[in-house]
């Protein structure tokens, strides 16, 4: 089967990192796997490109396609996605519409340009959907998704290096950047009701520059109350 893979970007991230450990296991079992990189793909609020001329450009790029696989096309991310996802849907091309975050969940102005679309999460045979955990799969059924169209598939996170420790206490990572919708002060206030010798340790500070003061500030705030929590383990 040849599949494409899309997602807004591929910079270095975490999400990034799911993506390619996705491809070799789809390529593991014997699949054709292409993932373009087009500057339309990328987030973007305004455009005078148009969902049918970003389709024309991957049809053009990928050539035969039996499935389109894509990421999070209902975040509000770019403004082309909801009419190429109406497109393709209308082509009755078998599509897999991975959703990992959502528009509703906090992030108000990314809501603002998909609430009106009638098409967001469009219902055929050949359209699935894949979340990856058992809460965003009860919304998504509750909102009318059939549950024979909807999959529960987990993220395949590799390990990295953890900190290293010569006690059996517990250890609870939280394996994501923290930005500010991670919640890092739920870790915080976890680490000061925790059992005496329990650790928790935060994977990565954010990249982008307008979350790390914020990020930094839980890290000091954590040093002053004497919580057990190690920040940017991995580096």
């Amino acid at each position: 089967m040849r599949i494409v893979l899309l997602h807004y970007h591929q910079r270095p991230s975490g999400v990034n990192q799911i993506i390619q450990a996705q491809k070799a296991a789809l390529e593991n079992l014997g699949h054709e796997v292409v993932i373009p990189e087009l500057a339309d793909l990328n987030y973007c609020q305004s455009s005078k490109q148009t969902g049918a001329g970003l389709l024309k450009k991957l049809e053009t790029v990928c050539g035969r396609v039996d499935l389109w696989l894509i990421h999070n096309p209902t975040l509000g991310k770019n403004t082309l996605y909801p009419e190429l996802i109406r497109l393709l849907a209308a082509t009755k091309t078998r599509l897999l519409l991975q959703c990992h975050d959502f528009a509703e969940d906090g992030r108000p102005s990314n809501y603002e340009l998909v609430r009106d679309c009638d098409e967001l999460y469009p219902i055929a045979p050949q359209i699935h959907y894949a979340v990856i955990n058992q809460r965003d799969a009860r919304i998504l059924k509750k909102s009318g998704i059939p549950e024979s169209l909807l999959h529960y598939l987990p993220n395949a996170v590799t390990r990295g290096a953890l900190p290293q420790t010569e006690t059996s206490d517990l250890l609870v990572f939280y394996p994501v950047r923290g930005i500010r919708r991670k919640n890092i002060g739920e870790i915080c206030l976890w680490a000061k009701h925790a059992p005496a010798g329990a650790r928790f340790a935060i994977a990565k500070a954010p990249e982008n520059p307008q979350w790390l003061p914020r990020f930094q500030e839980w890290e000091k705030f954590a040093q002053q109350e004497g919580l057990a929590v190690e920040f940017n383990v991995i580096a």
